[in-house]
C-alpha cells in the first residue's frame, strides 16, 4: 500500500474531514476532536509511517534535566508509553511522543486500534504534563542531582 493509499484509507476509516491525499503526500496533520493534533509522516527510506504529537515546549532550563530524565526512563522502560517513545526537537524545543509501524503489510483496522492506543497514552502525559506533575517531578530530581 502507498502512503497516499494509506491516508485516504485511514480518513475514511476514522471518518475524519480531509481532502484525498495528493499522490505525492508525505505528511498530514490531523486534529482530532480532543482536540490533539497528530502528525502522520512517510519515514525510513518510504517504508514506515510515522505519528507524532507535541507534548509540551521545553520548561525553564532548570527542570529540563528532570523532566528529560523522567521521558528517557518511560522510554527506557515502556513505563506508561503503550509503545511510543518520546522525541525531543532541539531545533524548535519541543517534546514529542513518537510511534513508528512498518508501511507493508499495515492493516487500516489494526492500525486505527494502535492510533487509539497512542491518542490515549498522548492524552494521558499531557494531562500529566499540563497539571504540573511531571514537572513537580522534574522539580525533585532535578533538586537531587
Amino acid at each position: 500500500m502507498t502512503f497516499p493509499e494509506f491516508l485516504n484509507q485511514l480518513t475514511a476509516r476514522l471518518k475524519l474531514p480531509a481532502a484525498a491525499a495528493p499522490a505525492d503526500a508525505r505528511n498530514m496533520e490531523v486534529t482530532l476532536k480532543t482536540g490533539q493534533t497528530l502528525s502522520l509522516s512517510l519515514q525510513a527510506n518510504d517504508t514506515a509511517v510515522a505519528v507524532a504529537a507535541l507534548l509540551c515546549f521545553y520548561p525553564e532550563p532548570t527542570l529540563q534535566r528532570g523532566l528529560f530524565e523522567t521521558l528517557l526512563a518511560a522510554n527506557a522502560f515502556g513505563f506508561g508509553t503503550g509503545g511510543a517513545t518520546f522525541a525531543l526537537d532541539p531545533g524548535t524545543s519541543k517534546v514529542f511522543l513518537f510511534q513508528s509501524f512498518p508501511l507493508d503489510g499495515l492493516d487500516i483496522e489494526a492500525f486505527a486500534a494502535a492510533l487509539r492506543r497512542f491518542v490515549d497514552t498522548h492524552r494521558r502525559w499531557k494531562e500529566a504534563y499540563d497539571s504540573g506533575k511531571l514537572l513537580a517531578l522534574a522539580k525533585g530530581e532535578a533538586m537531587a542531582a
